[in-house]
């Protein structure tokens, strides 16, 4: 019930725990089983319920996405597979359709992101979206849409600090 090793959703563990791991414990592979049961399981512990949900309704279109975490944070990095559907709609369009599924993965609301910017690269595009903390943009952190000639999302990269504290010195 829930997540089980199988074909799926791979988890990598931080580089810094690697060189600890067995070779097997590397890369975790998950089936995210639709089910009541999904939303009390947290994968390996660093998952939280609303993640995992949100994963398993975005493995429906690839049941074969790819997690990868931040290598010195504990929170989600990469998110790689076939996102969506191919489409003529524009980027933008697509983009704003997307944002909305991916929310709870990385754990933003649409307040806390900058309007985005659309940048043209090799096959495709990459719509930025860009971390504010109370208005005022979050140095190097943000949201990352590939997005491929035909529409498809491939890939989300992200830095999004859930949790920002300013402390006066």
């Amino acid at each position: 019930a829930g997540l089980r090793p199988s074909a799926g959703l791979r988890t990598a563990q931080p580089k810094r725990e690697r060189k600890f791991a067995t070779a097997a414990a590397v890369l975790l592979t998950f089936v995210f089983a639709a089910s009541s049961s999904l939303l009390a399981a947290a994968s390996d512990g660093r998952l939280t319920e609303r993640q995992a949900y949100a994963l398993s309704l975005l493995s429906r279109t690839d049941p074969g996405l790819e997690l990868q975490w931040h290598e010195n944070q504990p929170l989600v990095g990469l998110v790689l597979g076939r996102l969506t559907a191919a489409t003529s709609l524009p980027p933008e369009v697509i983009a704003e359709q997307f944002m909305p599924q991916i929310a709870d993965i990385f754990g933003f609301s649409a307040s806390d992101l900058a309007q985005p910017r659309q940048v043209q690269g090799h096959g495709g595009v990459h719509i930025h979206y860009d971390q504010l903390y109370e208005g005022v943009p979050v140095f190097n952190a943000g949201i990352l849409l590939h997005m491929n000639a035909d529409g498809v999302i491939s890939a989300v990269s992200a830095l999004y600090l859930a949790d920002i504290t300013i402390v006066p010195s």
